[in-house]
């Protein structure tokens, strides 16, 4: 009988937008945090190892969001997350400010590293990743 290889994916190297130059190593909601911004912050067609992969969610804020984008905009960035072997599950809200021009994704879901949640705001193409307690 021949043992099943079981891939670990509770560690990966630090990477957001680009591999960071120490090499540091992360695991658990960190890991998974940068997993969820790596595919919403990636064009389709950047990684040529992959050219389906990722979703620019930053190409939203070039126009005017409506609640009828708001839902399109989480089923899209549900669908890209869900692609990523790590996740099992996620939820994404979203909500967007027209005073600020600030799209925020709120993220829960279980992963390979078990549960995790994160909030994402994109203002001006500027983007920021608070990485919340798991509920």
């Amino acid at each position: 009988m021949t043992d099943q290889f079981t891939p670990d994916y509770g560690t990966d190297l630090s990477c957001t937008n680009d591999i960071d130059p120490m090499m540091h190593v992360v695991s658990g909601s960190d890991m998974m945090a940068q997993v969820c911004v790596r595919r919403l912050f990636c064009r389709k067609g950047m990684l040529l190892s992959d050219p389906l992969y990722g979703i620019d969610v930053r190409d939203f804020l070039n126009t005017k969001i409506t609640s009828t984008d708001l839902t399109r905009i989480q089923a899209l960035c549900r669908a890209e997350l869900m692609r990523d072997e790590r996740i099992f599950s996620a939820k994404v809200e979203a909500s967007y400010s027209q005073d600020t021009k600030t799209l925020a994704l709120s993220i829960t879901g279980t992963g390979a590293t078990g549960p995790f949640a994160l909030v994402l705001s994109v203002a001006s193409g500027q983007v920021t990743v608070q990485v919340l307690s798991p509920v």
